[in-house]
């Protein structure tokens, strides 16, 4: 009887306090991937191509990180200045703002003001 309570107290010390989880492998294919950077490289965002793609947008942002690759919607500098391109012309509604545009508009405020 007191044999068993020393086992079982001895095993319960030599247990691991934590349990090894399984590890979880990439199910997407090195195809997809590169297709979902083609994607973002010609104007899509992130979350729509990691989404449409079925890879990791953490796994896309990665790899535009490694290849230089820019998201024309990552900026939030961008949405600030086409929020304040809007305010000064009110008139120009019609009007469609590209992100590219935006910089460059941004860009050319920068250098008037230096």
């Amino acid at each position: 009887m007191i044999l068993n309570f020393i086992d079982k107290e001895l095993s319960m010390l030599m247990r691991p306090s934590w349990v090894p989880r399984a590890r979880f492998y990439r199910q997407y294919s090195e195809a997809s991937l590169w297709a979902a950077l083609t994607e973002v490289n010609s104007g899509e965002s992130v979350y729509k191509a990691s989404r449409k793609h079925g890879v990791p947008e953490k796994t896309v942002r990665d790899w535009m990180k490694r290849l230089n690759i820019q998201s024309q919607f990552s900026a939030p500098y961008l949405r600030r200045a086409a929020a304040r391109a809007a305010q000064q012309s009110p008139n120009t509604s019609s009007e469609i703002l590209t992100p590219v545009s935006v910089v460059s508009d941004a860009k050319e405020d920068c250098s008037d003001n230096t």
